[in-house]
């Protein structure tokens, strides 16, 4: 089901779908049964995932905090440090990028570092934090804004519209489009101005069905740059 969200996306953007894999589920040693994977009993088999597949460079847990594992409180900085300390440890051996999407708190942020959910533990643990607001002056128009990065110097941030475009089998399906319009607002001007109305662009767009897209891949959660089927066992 998941692979049938994303592939219309991907495919609008253009994107080479035999570069992306996804991973469904992990086969529990101890029953055999599938289970959803987390991060804090499956990192190795992630690992070994990678290996299989080679040439990975990215990542992607969309959200993270489905993927810490049972037991674990996002909202405690002891829990969450147990985890992604060891991720850390693990891109670093791999070489490849983790990037990990946290969707904000229901309650309006004053600072951006408190608009990621959960613990601040998030926040110390990466090298780079993003922020995605609505353009406060221009209803159409979304911006990735820098909220930390221990890579580079300061950085202004990016604005990008949502387009739509049809792909297999007619489906109407969104992409971002990133334009070269400057950006003059920072994270926390942009939190402190009122909140527009929801973009115009997301108001058009067409909800999707999975039972409309023809049958593919259903493989969850590792991005990899070949289209293989093999799963961790």
């Amino acid at each position: 089901m998941i692979w049938k969200r994303r592939r219309p996306r991907l495919e609008a953007a253009g994107a080479d779908l035999n570069r992306v894999e996804v991973l469904e589920a992990i086969h529990d040693e101890k029953n055999g049964a599938k289970r959803s994977f987390n991060l804090k009993d499956d990192l190795d088999k992630l690992e070994t995932a990678i290996a299989d597949y080679g040439d990975v460079v990215l990542v992607t847990l969309d959200p993270i905090t489905s993927y810490l594992g049972r037991g674990v409180d996002s909202h405690q900085s002891a829990d969450v440090r147990a985890v992604l300390e060891p991720l850390a440890s693990f891109s670093e051996r791999t070489g490849v990028a983790v990037l990990a999407v946290s969707h904000p708190p229901k309650a309006p942020q004053a600072k951006p570092i408190n608009s990621i959910t959960g613990s601040l533990a998030f926040v110390a643990a990466a090298r780079v934090v993003l922020l995605v607001v609505a353009d406060p002056d221009d209803d159409d128009r979304s911006l990735l804004l820098p909220v930390k990065n221990n890579l580079s110097g300061a950085a202004e941030g990016m604005g990008y519209r949502l387009v739509q475009r049809p792909i297999t089998g007619g489906i109407i399906a969104s992409h971002v489009h990133w334009d070269t319009e400057p950006v003059n607002v920072s994270a926390s001007e942009a939190l402190r101005r009122p909140t527009p109305a929801l973009p115009r662009s997301l108001k058009r767009l067409r909800p999707f069905s999975g039972s409309s897209y023809p049958a593919g891949r259903r493989r969850p959660m590792l991005s990899s740059p070949r289209g293989r089927h093999g799963r961790p066992q």
